[in-house]
């Protein structure tokens, strides 16, 4: 009986489950104890099936399947197990020493959101107290189905690993963290990443749903999936024919929708935008041009106009090819580009280029002589938001976030945190031009609702200077980088929001 059933619950599972490496499962030898991120209750549905014969699934009370699921998966032991009650523990330490093998979700009953998730203190020291090791598993996708969608969920399991906790420590405390390291780790390990930002951006759009809006800004321009990469993939073509493959191209432009649209039509192009600090001096830029070999400047005429920077372009003409994006419309608008354009977004083409070449120039600020160009990768730029994702917890409501992003995409933290990582997550971002815009981006907050907020000390201080006490109470975290965060700032935000900060940095390096 047993084998059909398995036989048959695989097939079933082929179809929406993406295995790799669950034969480490089977080949670990000896007791073990594997331990899976939780995002949603039928999490134990996608384990379950390539769980030996003769595991324990250990599963909070209140997920526990019928009476008649559990007979279906009978080469199971079905075990309740409380987080409230750590008497629970002692059978199954019991049983692991004597040989036997459990699976369970150290985070109980909670759900990890898409990250590890908080780690109940008794869960994390089952190993420790029966002397086994761990094999981590990391679920990706299953968070998606909260809100209907249903994509195809990957599971990974990753070879065993011994818990080591330091001497002298908080034994508990100690467990509750070497438990939820090992599930991060997985979580950045796990397979199936995309190897580019373009494959990236539109593995987000498969998931998510061509039709829902991504990105919008303060000139009121909004887009959804579909008509982001379909703009793109139409100013690529256009771009095609004033660069070439691998070429860097400079990128002058505020943080708006039309500025995502042109970093990733260079992105489906294997082209590499060089993002230009605009607030530095002409010497500066003109130096972090020479330093990429910058031969294009990609700008707008609005943009120049409205923020005086017609001396700076000026000088930069001198060394490069300045193009304005209004002067591309007309070609962009011709049919034939519009329709190839259009075919090219829903066909997902892969970018032609690979995850360890240039995905964007960044520069140093200069404080050290003249600006220093950091090329960095798209795997690199992947894994930072695959590390925002996992310890932060990206994915924490689907569709329910949102990201108010007032940072210049020439900074790394301003790109990669407020930036490409919300839109690549399945996460609506509202763009604003200029972060020092205090009052406007306090109206645009209280306006929009933003859950997430990514700034410095400086401007965050600013905001909380002029802001209403209820401009900010949507934020659910927010994130300060680039200098060091004051206390004063932090209890600002604390005392008339209600809204703590966090602190992070964003190193260009």
């Amino acid at each position: 009986m047993e084998g059909w059933r398995r036989k048959l619950t695989h097939g079933v599972m082929a179809g929406w489950v993406r295995a790799c490496g669950v034969a480490i499962f089977r080949q670990t030898p000896g007791p073990w104890v594997g331990v899976a991120n939780h995002d949603h209750p039928w999490d134990w549905l996608v384990l379950a099936p390539f769980l030996p014969s003769g595991t324990i699934l250990a599963l909070h009370p209140g997920e526990m399947p019928g009476r008649r699921l559990r007979a279906w998966f009978d080469w199971l032991t079905f075990v309740s197990l409380d987080p409230l009650d750590p008497g629970q523990l002692k059978p199954l330490v019991r049983q692991l020493k004597e040989g036997g093998r459990v699976a369970l979700f150290p985070g109980g009953g909670g759900f990890g959101d898409g990250a590890a998730g908080r780690i109940q203190a008794g869960f994390a020291r089952l190993p420790v107290m029966a002397g086994v090791p761990v094999i981590p598993v990391w679920l990706q996708h299953t968070v998606w189905w909260r809100i209907g969608l249903r994509p195809k969920v990957r599971l990974t399991v990753h070879a065993p690993r011994t818990l080591e906790l330091p001497p002298l420590a908080d034994r508990q405390q100690a467990a509750e963290l070497a438990m939820t390291a090992l599930l991060e780790e997985a979580g950045l390990l796990a397979h199936g990443q995309p190897a580019t930002l373009w494959e990236a951006a539109c593995q987000a759009a498969a998931v998510r749903g061509r039709g829902v809006p991504v990105i919008e800004d303060s000139s009121g321009l909004r887009l959804t999936y579909g008509a982001w990469l379909a703009r793109s993939r139409i100013l690529g073509r256009v771009l095609q024919r004033y660069s070439m493959p691998g070429e860097r191209v400079g990128v002058l432009l505020p943080t708006t929708a039309g500025a995502m649209v042109v970093l990733f039509a260079l992105f489906a192009t294997g082209r590499v935008p060089a993002l230009l600090n605009f607030s530095a001096g002409v010497a500066t830029v003109r130096s972090a041009c020479r330093t990429a070999r910058v031969r294009t400047v990609l700008t707008a005429r609005r943009f120049v106009d409205k923020a005086n920077l017609s001396p700076l372009v000026t000088e930069l003409a001198q060394d490069a090819t300045v193009i304005f994006l209004e002067d591309l419309a007309p070609e962009a608008r011709h049919p034939w580009n519009l329709v190839m354009g259009w075919l090219a977004s829903r066909l997902t083409l892969p970018s032609p280029a690979s995850a360890g070449e240039e995905a964007v120039i960044l520069f140093t600020s200069g404080t050290e002589g003249e600006p220093k160009g950091v090329a960095l990768s798209h795997a690199a730029l992947l894994a930072n938001i695959r590390q925002v994702q996992v310890r932060v917890g990206l994915l924490a409501s689907p569709g329910q976030d949102r990201m108010l992003d007032v940072l210049p995409l020439f900074h790394a933290f301003g790109l990669t945190v407020a930036a490409l990582a919300p839109v690549l997550s399945g996460v609506p971002v509202f763009l604003h031009p200029s972060p020092l815009d205090y009052r406007a981006i306090a109206e645009i907050a209280q306006r929009i609702r933003p859950t997430l907020l990514v700034g410095t000390d400086t401007f965050l201080a600013g905001y909380g200077r002029v802001a209403h006490p209820g401009d900010f109470r949507s934020l659910r975290l927010v994130f300060a980088g680039g200098e060091p965060m004051r206390e004063t700032t932090r209890q600002l935000w604390l005392n008339k929001f209600g809204v703590p900060l966090f602190q992070g940095y964003g190193a260009t390096e």
